[in-house]
């Protein structure tokens, strides 16, 4: 693995894939670079990319990146990887992709770039985003959320918002189908009841995806992978299976 933490002049940082993230902000920040971003994310470098690991209200972990050092298996070799935008979607990766039904990449190193603005500005940058997610995570145990569903990132790129923003300026989206619904507070997660069926939530999800198109003319895309009775399924074969008809709600 590569040594922990070496930096150069111009923000170049070469990090092995089991060096833990927080080491990276705590490190980093004291010679005020800037990784805030990614400041509650929790695990390690290497899954960090594969994940494309980020937070809401952040950049994600590709933004960071200028190379990777993988061990590809077809070829056997070490490989130096360049990667683009175009390498990257929310929460995945090509080498997730990749990897998906056999492992092809195994990540050695990774090499991250990030601007250096003092560490006074990385602490109060560091400890924004803290105040804004450990408040959301609480609010998020005390009212039993499931989780996020839709790219907040996708989002924010075509309407400029999080979806979180979209539910706090309306109630359009104040629904509820035996449970499912989006909670009162906090990140407005996902959440449900433990009588919620698949159909409830079929219909959630159908009803926020119309209102969406509605509202802002905009396909959702999700974050998160649907798991049924014979493996993965997307959004709407989802919706087709648990969903008998299409619904119709006046918000």
């Amino acid at each position: 693995a590569a040594s922990f933490g070496l930096a150069h002049s111009n923000g170049i940082w070469l990090f092995g894939t089991e060096t833990k993230r927080n080491r990276i902000y705590n490190y980093s920040m004291k010679k005020g670079y800037d990784f805030a971003s990614l400041a509650g994310v929790p695990g390690m470098v290497g899954a960090g990319v594969v994940g494309n690991a980020s937070f809401a209200t952040g950049k994600e972990f590709c933004d960071y990146v200028k190379r990777i050092t993988v061990f590809d298996f077809e070829s056997g070799e070490y490989v130096d990887i360049v990667p683009d935008k175009n390498s990257f979607s929310t929460r995945s990766s090509f080498i997730k992709k990749a990897n998906r039904y056999k492992t092809k990449y195994f990540v050695k190193e990774v090499v991250l770039w990030s601007e250096q603005i003092g560490e006074s500005a990385v602490r109060a940058k560091y400890q924004a985003q803290m105040d804004i997610r450990t408040n959301d995570l609480r609010i998020g145990y005390l009212e039993g959320c499931a989780g996020s569903i839709w790219s907040n990132i996708d989002l924010r790129n075509k309407i400029g918002i999080s979806f979180r923003k979209v539910v706090m300026a309306t109630d359009a989206f104040d629904v509820d189908f035996n449970g499912a619904r989006y909670s009162k507070y906090g990140s407005r997660f996902f959440t449900l009841d433990e009588n919620t069926k698949e159909k409830d939530v079929a219909k959630l999800m159908q009803y926020t995806v119309d209102k969406m198109e509605e509202l802002y003319h905009v396909k959702l895309e999700k974050e998160v992978i649907f798991l049924d009775y014979d493996g993965e399924v997307d959004l709407y074969t989802y919706i087709d299976r648990y969903l008998e008809k299409k619904i119709n709600v006046k918000s």
